[in-house]
This record gives structure tokens, C-alpha cells and sequence, in this order.
């Protein structure tokens, strides 16, 4: 999996009153004020690809029909996603030796080294740990910190294991 950033990252954070509803839901007797962080108006682009055919198959015909096994959420259930198909695209390997802009969001396990990544004037780069697998529990199992330019501009980097797709984007899989 890929992630490319279509909208800029912007957060909006505001107090949430958790309420207690053990007791009776009418009459509130505890409540928790929680800073919460959200993004808005996020849009991504997904690239996504397995060995499994079967798999593979099975999930365009079901992005083609606008079908999921979950509901689409971003992190918590009150947070649904809408999801497009935009269709399949041939990738290509790319050499692992020089620079290479990069459109995708950047693991930085796939980093060559400490100075792979070229901090350009006006580029607002982050990094972020994030959980990218877990079981079906909900269990993290592994965690990554992730390299992102704010307003989704590309990166130039060194990288491990950089592909191309048809249409010119460079992008680096989880």
C-alpha cells in the first residue's frame, strides 16, 4: 500500500464532553473534557498491491461497486470516509541509487540513510509514527514513522524499493 496526499493537512482541535451513560442517559453526573485533534477535509490517493490475485481481484470488484467489508472510517466509527475506484496502473521499479522525487508519503524505514532526504526552502515536511498493521483484534502489531510534505508537495529523497506508476507518480509501499 501507498499513500499519496491529494488536500493539504490541516487539523482543527476542540473539546469533546464525554459523558458517563452507566447510570441514566438523561441526567449526566461525570463527564470527561478530552482535546481531540482532527483533520479537515482530508482526500488521499491509495495505491494498493498483493501477490494474492484472488485478493486482488476481489477487492477491485468491490471498490468498483462501491462495496466494503468494514465501513470506511478515519480512526473512529462517528469518522466515515467516502472511497472512489479510480482504476488500476501499471507500476514499474525505479533504481534505489540517487534522488528521486517522491509523490507518496515516505516510511522511513524505506529511507537509504540519515541524509537521504533533501530539505528544500518552502516544504513543510513532518514526521509522524503511525500504526500501519494490526490483527483483527484491533492490535497494533507494528508501528512507522512516516515522512509527509503538509500540502502533499513530493519529497526528494533516497529511498528503498521506489516504484512508477503509469502516470508519472513516484510512490514507496508500506
Amino acid at each position: 500500500m501507498a499513500i499519496c496526499l491529494i488536500n493539504p493537512v490541516n487539523k482543527v482541535r476542540w473539546t469533546q464532553n464525554l459523558i458517563d451513560t452507566k447510570r441514566h442517559f438523561w441526567k449526566i453526573h461525570n463527564r470527561t473534557q478530552i482535546r481531540t485533534e482532527f483533520l479537515k477535509n482530508p482526500r488521499f490517493k491509495i495505491y494498493f498491491s498483493h501477490n494474492d490475485q484472488e485478493i486482488h481481484d476481489r477487492l477491485r470488484e468491490n471498490l468498483a461497486a462501491h462495496k466494503s467489508y468494514y465501513t470506511v472510517s478515519l480512526g473512529l466509527s462517528e469518522l466515515l470516509a467516502d472511497f472512489e475506484y479510480c482504476g488500476e496502473h501499471t507500476i514499474s521499479s525505479l533504481s534505489d541509487q540517487k534522488q528521486q522525487i517522491v509523490n507518496s508519503v515516505i516510511p522511513c524505514s524505506a529511507l537509504q540513510d540519515d541524509t537521504s532526504v533533501e530539505f528544500e526552502n518552502g516544504k513543510e515536511i513532518f514526521k509522524i509514527n503511525y500504526p500501519v498493521e494490526m490483527t483483527p483484534e484491533r492490535v497494533v502489531t507494528r508501528r512507522e514513522d512516516v515522512l509527509f510534505e503538509r500540502r502533499g508537495l513530493p519529497i526528494t529523497c533516497s529511498v528503498k524499493g521506489l516504484y512508477q506508476t503509469e502516470n508519472g507518480e513516484n510512490v514507496v509501499f508500506f
